[in-house]
């Protein structure tokens, strides 16, 4: 079983990333009332009870180990995202998942690689499992653009809440090759 111990805080170079709280749920309504997101994550209903029920998950999330998804803050502490590592159960398999998701507004600007490279080194850091995978909507390229650039490849298609997913996945020792590429693993 996959137990993740979170940080109070992470940071990027850019922004922090910090627990959830209730009064996120106004601006994480942003991300899900968004048509060009919903496409991807169709399982997520437009409304705010929708938004605060996604952050009860996370708090939730945080008390069980499970992980749980941190909000994104950038210097004006404005929510710009979330980031963090999730236990999924994949194909009948517990799998720990980078996951990232920018409000639309803030698209295009290297926030979801930005987080999900802290959190693949946190994980690793801290050795939580053997490998880290990344799944998304199999039409949704610019995740798939961010899991590769995170040193992910392309493991397989699936569906997860019905939708049609890619799989990406890194392992611990393909990660420290990152780090030193003499490493013989």
């Amino acid at each position: 079983m996959i137990k993740v111990v979170l940080p109070d805080e992470l940071y990027s170079n850019r922004f922090s990333m910090k627990r959830l709280s209730m009064i996120d749920a106004v601006k994480w309504f942003d991300f899900i009332e968004s048509q060009e997101v919903l496409r991807f994550v169709a399982y997520i209903e437009s409304t705010q009870m929708a938004s605060e029920n996604w952050i009860k998950k996370q708090i939730r999330r945080y008390a069980d180990g499970s992980g749980g998804l941190y909000g994104m803050y950038n210097e004006e502490n404005v929510l710009i995202g979330q980031s963090g590592l999730i236990v999924h159960e994949i194909d009948g398999r517990e799998e720990l998942e980078v996951e990232f998701h920018v409000i639309p507004e803030f698209w295009n600007e290297g926030y979801a690689y930005e987080a999900a490279k802290v959190w693949k080194d946190y994980a690793f850091q801290n050795r939580f499992n053997n490998s880290l995978v990344s799944m998304m909507h199999i039409k949704n390229v610019a995740s798939q653009k961010v899991a590769t650039k995170n040193g992910m490849k392309i493991e397989k298609e699936a569906f997860y809440k019905d939708l049609p997913v890619t799989i990406y996945r890194i392992t611990y020792a393909e990660w420290l090759q990152e780090f030193n590429p003499e490493v013989i693993t």
